[in-house]
């Protein structure tokens, strides 16, 4: 993989995590206003999510080329946890 795609490639994988991070900070903000328990669930996945994050953003910084495919997989996972924590909300 040549530099230029590299950076592209860790471009594009920060400005996902950055949208990420976003969403789940928007998700925090109503799981503080919802029950205790969805708080509590949600604090655990939100926990999961940002370790994944940060994991990701390490990888990012470091130029890993199966940084894509660890985006895709971490995508699936954010998507389908936080449709269970909105249901929840």
């Amino acid at each position: 993989m040549t530099d230029a795609a590299r950076d592209a490639h860790k471009a594009k994988a920060e400005a996902k995590l950055d949208e990420w991070s976003a969403r789940l900070k928007q998700l925090e903000a109503k799981a503080r206003a919802s029950s205790a328990d969805a708080a509590i669930e949600f604090d655990k996945a939100a926990d999961d999510l940002r370790d994944k994050i940060e994991e990701l953003r390490a990888k990012a910084s470091e130029g890993q080329d199966d940084l894509e495919s660890d985006l895709e997989r971490l995508g699936r996972s954010a998507e389908g946890a936080w449709e269970a924590i909105k249901d929840r909300l």
